[in-house]
């Protein structure tokens, strides 16, 4: 199995949300897999539209997830992967790397019942008042995550591969 970020990454903290007291960022541990799967899983509407059967759209979720882990630690892996936190309750996951000039979001995802309430804005302010500047890329297919970043003063600045990749200031 592969280790997670925490395990790479000792010195990785938790962290509280300025704007929101009951809204935190925790390390991720090995007991986070299977809510990281299940969070992944509610990410991929496209793949449930396969219509594939129960047990071989598992296997499918589940290599999509191990690949996109093995992609994002395998191409940063100093990486730092939280679990965002409510009121104490697992509500998602936010993955970065970041060196001393910038930082690189690589994932970010709630669960859909927490979608829309305004935490991935109060995440990613959070990032931005690192004062670093700010890399990701988004689906562009994705309206609701691009409206979100440009509304927080994040531009594109280009095409990598099936992504637009964007940035702030």
């Amino acid at each position: 199995m592969m280790p997670t970020a925490a395990d790479r990454d000792p010195g990785t903290e938790e962290k509280m949300i300025e704007d929101d007291s009951a809204l935190r960022l925790r390390p991720e541990c090995g007991d986070d897999l299977p809510f990281l799967k299940s969070l992944y899983q509610s990410t991929r509407e496209d793949l449930a539209l396969i219509g594939l059967p129960g047990s071989l759209f598992d296997g499918l979720i589940e290599m999509q997830f191990q690949a996109q882990r093995k992609g994002h630690f395998g191409q940063y892996p100093q990486a730092q992967s939280f679990i965002v936190e409510r009121c104490g309750k697992s509500i998602g996951s936010l993955l970065k790397s970041e060196n001393e000039c910038e930082i690189r979001l690589l994932y970010i995802a709630l669960v859909p019942g927490e979608r829309g309430k305004g935490y991935g804005r109060k995440l990613l302010s959070s990032l931005q008042q690192e004062g670093k500047l700010l890399r990701l890329s988004v689906d562009p297919l994705n309206s609701p995550a691009r409206n979100l970043y440009s509304s927080l003063g994040f531009r594109t600045e280009g095409q990598g591969g099936a992504n637009l990749e964007m940035i702030w200031p």
